[in-house]
């Protein structure tokens, strides 16, 4: 399929809106960073229902100028492996790899998410580009793909285990000080209640239980707290 003829019919104010739609959806066959439905998701969040021809028409000028940046990008990468070739020397691989993921803008929307609403570009602003897509393109080897599939699992394994620590850290910050001040307590009251040891127990367990159950709230707020505030960023 054709970009381009797409695109014009998705202008073509003649057509019936069923049409035009799916010659839009039809370009996102034909250019898809993320994918054909979460790149179609994107472009519903930043312009809203793609029924209404405003937002129809205001998805396909961000694919467009998406796709423009991204043909931009691919004749920067063109030149600089022309020009390591020539040279007859390879660089380190990671270095190879920095200065390829520097001229194609990094893997984030390509061009970036300027139009739009700021909610959905924040939302969607650490979005990665699918490795599917780079190969398709050229940027990665057909082989590189699953090294490169397994490198962006590490760094979301790597951000959960961050933001869990967070919270847990959050969650103690709360209640370690909460469980000293009934601990103390409890020592300080022994004497005067005149309480046996059993009794201690037992007071001190109805009095601990209720702050297990509160570590277990806070930890998950700060969890959500936590997802809320990186998506924002």
């Amino acid at each position: 399929m054709a970009f381009p003829a797409e695109a014009r019919r998705v202008r073509d104010d003649s057509l019936p809106p069923p049409t035009r739609l799916l010659a839009l959806k039809r370009c996102i066959s034909a250019y898809a960073p993320f994918g054909y439905h979460a790149t179609l998701k994107l472009l519903t969040d930043l312009h809203g229902p793609l029924t209404e021809p405003s937002a129809l028409l205001a998805a396909l000028r961000t694919l467009e100028s998406s796709r423009r940046s991204w043909r931009r990008s691919l004749l920067a990468l063109g030149r600089h492996r022309r020009a390591i070739r020539r040279l007859g020397r390879r660089p380190a691989r990671a270095t190879l790899r920095r200065r390829e993921a520097e001229l194609i803008g990094g893997y984030s929307w390509p061009g970036g998410l300027m139009p739009g609403r700021r909610r959905a570009r924040q939302q969607w602003r650490d979005h990665q580009v699918e490795t599917p897509f780079l190969v398709s393109q050229g940027v990665l080897a057909p082989g590189e793909c699953r090294v490169e599939r397994v490198r962006l699992g590490r760094d979301h394994y790597r951000m959960e285990r961050r933001r869990d620590n967070a919270a847990v850290a959050l969650a103690l910050a709360v209640c370690v000080p909460l469980l000293a001040v009934i601990v103390t307590g409890g020592v300080l009251l022994i004497k005067p209640l005149e309480l046996s040891e059993a009794e201690f127990v037992t007071g001190f367990t109805v009095v601990t239980v209720p702050l297990f159950y509160l570590y277990d709230v806070l930890r998950w707020l700060f969890e959500r707290w936590l997802e809320r505030r990186a998506a924002v960023r």
